[in-house]
């Protein structure tokens, strides 16, 4: 897991899920990299949002980039 505080918060999946994401792929995308149904990787969404304040997948990609977890 990223050493920065702001992912902290996060679960292995949870991060795994803000990293997809992040990375442009779709939640039933994320699902199917994962093997998880759409429908965990949707809760796993919600967390994400909640847990850091994001509200939209381009803020969490934004985020990542600042924190070079992918590259703009």
């Amino acid at each position: 897991l990223s050493g920065s505080s702001e992912f902290k918060s996060l679960t292995q999946r949870e991060f795994q899920v803000f990293k997809l994401l992040s990375e442009g792929h779709t939640l039933p995308e994320c699902a199917n990299i994962l093997h998880l149904s759409p429908k965990t990787v949707s809760n796993h969404f919600t967390q994400i949002r909640a847990k850091l304040g994001v509200s939209s997948p381009a803020e969490m990609a934004r985020m990542a980039i600042r924190q070079g977890l992918v590259e703009p």
